[in-house]
């Protein structure tokens, strides 16, 4: 496909947008500010835009409407929505948000990076390198699961349980679940709702100097949340870095195996793992977009997209835009930094994770290089789909010595 339009924007198909998306939404971000998908929603493209939107008084977030438009009104996942921090505005965000952001201050994940460390090597440790080794199933999707288990002190032997149930609700977080996974959807919710009340219960009758104990004592010290919203916000967290980090553990190694010149320079030189990170994260991000309501009329460029329609702000192709960014189709782990990465969003629900999801992906980058330091691919490299929310990749099977 060339980079010129030749086709109308409201004809183009679901799957023709998770297939190609930097190709299809460069093309449009050359000639116009946004376009609207055939299911009516906004995709908004560049890169000053889509930071304007972000803080701009008239959009807000989604809250419950995404479940609503599908008829789902009700159920364990409905009322985690409506209870969470993530699908809430005002005042209401920040009293359930609050409690939570202290727990991730950057001090605070700078002081769990030696048990990160250890997680990551710990699940090294355990798998048999000397064997075609999967990348994505056997590290990527234990370690951001591991890491929760370990901050929030889950005992060892319920943490395959404990996972199993995280990356089964995860998947509500996508736009892509479909109707008949509802059941499941809810089950697992309900589930995880209640293991996470169960240690909160633990914590209140036997405080520790922990995560949740410290959270509690935060929560009891503003006085402003129900029972419910208390562990609606831990749940949150705990279900908001899994696929993403797992998605983006497997695109930062991937394309450095695609950049064997980027690769080395990693290994000769870890203090640039950082760099790396942020550049996998701004080439190809596991979350591609993230939606908002407009609830007044927004003027982009002479274009104005009507109040009272869903709007989605797509960070994959503003981290493409080349007015932001030097040879934005490039992957150079040295480029300079912005000084707020686009791929953790922005304003009042600016990713509340993201210190976390970094020492998550150096550690484990670091960790990878060290078990495997002539690792090379098996195969074909995944593929990456998707051009909003969360984004699916595929497996990525390695050999620790080439």
């Amino acid at each position: 496909m060339q980079n010129t339009l030749n086709f109308e924007p409201e004809n183009l198909t679901m799957a023709q947008l998770d297939e190609s998306p930097h190709v299809i939404l460069g093309a449009m971000r050359n000639q116009m500010p946004f376009f609207r998908r055939s299911d009516g929603i906004y995709l908004i493209l560049r890169a000053n835009d889509v930071d304007e939107l972000l803080v701009h008084p008239a959009t807000k977030q989604i809250e419950t409407q995404a479940l609503t438009l599908r008829g789902v009104t009700h159920g364990s996942l409905f009322d985690l929505v409506q209870g969470s921090m993530l699908f809430s505005n005002g005042e209401v965000h920040r009293n359930r948000r609050t409690p939570m952001t202290r727990q991730f201050a950057f001090r605070m994940i700078e002081e769990l990076r030696p048990m990160i460390k250890a997680q990551c090597e710990a699940i090294l440790q355990a798998a048999d390198l000397r064997s075609p080794f999967e990348i994505r199933d056997g590290f990527a999707s234990l370690l951001p699961a591991s890491t929760i288990a370990s901050i929030l002190g889950i005992d060892p032997s319920d943490i395959p349980h404990f996972t199993n149930v995280v990356y089964r609700v995860s998947r509500a977080i996508s736009p892509s679940w479909a109707m008949d996974e509802l059941p499941d959807l809810n089950e697992a919710a309900s589930e995880l709702m209640a293991y996470v009340e169960s240690l909160v219960a633990a914590r209140r009758a036997r405080p520790k100097d922990d995560f949740i104990s410290r959270y509690i004592r935060a929560v009891d010290e503003l006085g402003n949340l129900s029972a419910a919203e208390e562990i609606q916000q831990l749940v949150t967290v705990i279900i908001g870095g899994t696929d993403t980090t797992r998605a983006a553990m497997v695109i930062l190694v991937s394309l450095l195996l695609q950049h064997p010149d980027q690769l080395q320079a990693v290994r000769d030189d870890p203090s640039l793992i950082p760099s790396a990170v942020l550049e996998s994260l701004r080439f190809e991000p596991s979350v591609a977009s993230i939606t908002r309501f407009a609830t007044d009329d927004i003027v982009l460029d002479g274009m104005t997209v009507p109040g009272g329609s869903v709007i989605t702000l797509s960070s994959i192709s503003a981290m493409r835009d080349p007015d932001r960014y030097t040879d934005p189709d490039c992957f150079v782990i040295d480029r300079p930094r912005q000084k707020w990465h686009q791929a953790f969003g922005g304003g009042p629900h600016r990713c509340l994770g993201e210190a976390l999801a970094k020492a998550e992906l150096e550690e484990g980058l670091s960790a990878i290089l060290t078990a495997m330091p002539r690792m090379s691919v098996v195969g074909e490299f995944p593929r990456v789909d998707g051009h909003a929310g969360i984004r699916r990749v595929g497996p990525l099977t390695v050999l620790a010595s080439s």
